[in-house]
Formats: C-alpha cells, structure tokens, sequence
C-alpha cells in the first residue's frame, strides 16, 4: 500500500514538472514566432 502510493507521488511531480517544461517551450516558441510578426 505504501509503495504504492509512494509511487503516485513521483508519478504525480514527473507530471506537474514536464508540464511546466512544455508550458516554458511553448512560450519560448510563441515569444520567438510573435518576434517574427512583430519585426
């Protein structure tokens, strides 16, 4: 039982922090094809 949630938890932070690094490319991506627009 604990091992199991033991491994929700490391499951649940592997998300929480690859979705903060996709959020970060696609704002790299956008500013960079927004600065294409813009000049």
């Amino acid at each position: 039982m604990l091992k199991e949630i033991e491994e929700n938890v490391l499951l649940t932070s592997f998300l929480q922090s690859f979705s903060f690094f996709y959020q970060f490319v696609n704002d790299l991506q956008f500013k960079s094809n927004y600065g294409k627009i813009v000049s």
